[in-house]
């Protein structure tokens, strides 16, 4: 929320996940086994999806303006070669555009990889990013 005006700046979708008692399993010790055995990729792109599908339905029903959500994207899946690719297919899919997400990556991603990094951000859709 803007403190100045009180409009709603943002979102930022959280993923949780529950152990075998409904107790949610802290992030840095799923997010390393999901990455380990390939099951971040098809879990972004779930996440991805339905912050979109939320996001158009806040919109539709509820007359929300685009307010952008904020999702955590692993190195792994923002260096995918296709990841432009089901943002742009995500975003039509929805009848949203670049300016609904905001993607945050750790910086990790910056220190090793540098110029993919920077190349992977000039791609996105305008607004994808910041």
């Amino acid at each position: 929320m803007a403190l100045e005006s009180t409009d709603l700046a943002g979102f930022e979708a959280l993923l949780r996940c529950p152990n075998g008692s409904g107790e949610a399993v802290a992030f840095a010790d799923f997010i390393p086994v999901a990455e380990q055995t390939g099951l971040i990729i098809p879990l972004d792109r779930w996440v991805l999806r339905q912050v979109c599908r939320q996001l158009r339905t806040w919109m539709s029903r509820d007359r929300l303006p685009v307010v952008p959500v904020s999702v955590n994207v692993s190195e792994i899946q923002f260096l995918r070669p296709d990841f432009v690719t089901e943002v742009d297919r995500t975003l039509r899919t929805h009848g949203l555009y670049g300016d609904a997400l905001r993607f945050e990556i750790t910086e990790s991603a910056f220190i090793s990889r540098t110029d993919e990094v920077v190349a992977m951000l000039q791609q996105l859709p305008p607004g994808g990013c910041r």
